[in-house]
């Protein structure tokens, strides 16, 4: 019996002895999977028509236990920080989370908005814990510059139109068009032009653009509008016109899309690039995007003077600072009253005005006052007879200082 029991002591020792050698060791791994940001489609986005972004996150949890306490912190400098919350997440499952605060931009410009992943256990790898998310504010609305165009859209043998709708939140001052053309034709032509927007159709021409020569080595062109087109809150439609036979090549891409938003006529009337049998035109987007600017940029003008002080009679150069049509006041007394910049001969202490006309009916106007130094009236003792070799006190006035 001893020796029999003396081998079982010995065997369960050498089994406690060796278990815990083959027990699995538990894991800890929170993975950042993904990041995105909400009520922003494109990557570019026009200041005058942003929503307030909020920002997302998923983690998949890659250990082998439960993580708990998961936190996503975001930050943008100090303009924005909040954090996403999970709580716990179970080993192979994943979570996502939206911040709770929203972030509006202020200016035009890269933002960058950075990710970092804790838990309250000891993460295996750290190296998947973070994430960034970057996005343009511009003045553009559909911009499309960091996803270049491919292939064109055109007719052969004709003209005609090819547009994109789009929409504007706010009532906002519409003043040029750029787009990217693929590989158009050297010394070609096109304009462009904004649309009403009918229902489901293109409409009316609100505005048109000057025309644009096609030169050799340049992609993306920006045709200035005759006139800035000064709209309501809604939906618009902006087209290029292909003037010549040759096809314009209007570059279009399949990222970031909407279906049912590119038009074209060739002369039949409207259709969408949508009902085409051609994979590659479903929900395409041109290379296509519309500038807008603040309406009081096209509505100012400011003056200066080159003195604020001068003395009678004396000139004072007077600027605008626009390029527009002059028309300064009181007219009498400027050398050049329709000039940009002229000179005012003033006697008196003067409001001086102008009106800048820009066009298209759009005006200005500013004023400032030049103060006039009066000329002094001097007095001097009047004429007076003396003998030779007796004195007399002469005494002037009027001035400050006197040279006899």
């Amino acid at each position: 019996m001893k020796k029999n029991l003396s081998f079982i002591l010995i065997a369960f020792f050498l089994f406690t002895s060796l278990s815990p050698s083959v027990q699995a060791q538990t894991t800890y791994d929170a993975d950042l999977d993904s990041v995105y940001r909400v009520n922003g489609e494109y990557t570019m986005t026009p200041l005058h028509h942003c929503d307030t972004f909020k920002f997302g996150g998923r983690v998949v949890n890659n250990g082998t236990g439960t993580i708990t306490d998961v936190a996503v912190a975001i930050s943008y400098s100090t303009a924005f920080q909040d954090t996403l919350k999970f709580d716990s997440i179970q080993a192979g499952a994943a979570d996502s989370s939206l911040s709770t605060l929203g972030f509006m931009p202020t200016a035009v410009g890269s933002y960058t908005f950075d990710y970092e992943t804790d838990i309250s256990e000891t993460d295996a790898n750290t190296a998947n814990n973070d994430g960034t998310n970057s996005f343009e504010i511009t003045d553009t609305v559909f911009a499309r510059e960091k996803a270049t165009p491919a292939n064109g859209l055109g007719f052969t043998g004709g003209s005609g139109y090819i547009g994109q709708r789009f929409s504007l939140k706010v009532a906002d001052t519409i003043t040029s068009i750029t787009f990217y053309l693929d590989n158009p034709t050297i010394g070609d032509s096109c304009k462009a032009h904004i649309h009403n927007w009918n229902g489901n159709i293109p409409g009316s021409i609100i505005q048109t653009t000057k025309t644009v020569s096609i030169i050799a080595g340049q992609n993306w062109y920006t045709a200035m509008l005759e006139c800035p087109a000064i709209v309501t809150s809604g939906d618009y439609f902006a087209s290029v016109e292909q003037l010549t036979t040759n096809n314009l090549q209007l570059g279009f891409t399949n990222i970031n899309t909407f279906a049912y938003t590119v038009y074209y006529d060739g002369g039949a009337g409207w259709t969408a690039v949508d009902s085409i049998a051609v994979t590659t035109l479903e929900k395409a987007v041109l290379g296509l995007r519309v500038n807008v600017g603040p309406y009081d940029t096209y509505r100012e003008v400011n003056i200066t003077a080159s003195k604020d002080t001068v003395c009678e009679l004396s000139q004072v150069l007077v600027s605008g600072d626009k390029i527009a049509d002059y028309s300064w006041s009181p007219a009498s007394l400027a050398l050049s009253p329709t000039s940009q910049n002229t000179f005012f001969r003033l006697s008196t202490a003067t409001e001086i005005t102008v009106v800048a006309d820009f066009g298209c009916g759009l005006t200005a106007t500013d004023s400032l006052i030049i103060f006039v130094k009066k000329s002094p009236t001097a007095t001097v003792t009047p004429d007076t007879s003396i003998c030779a070799g007796n004195s007399i006190t002469l005494e002037a006035a009027g001035g400050t200082s006197y040279r006899w």
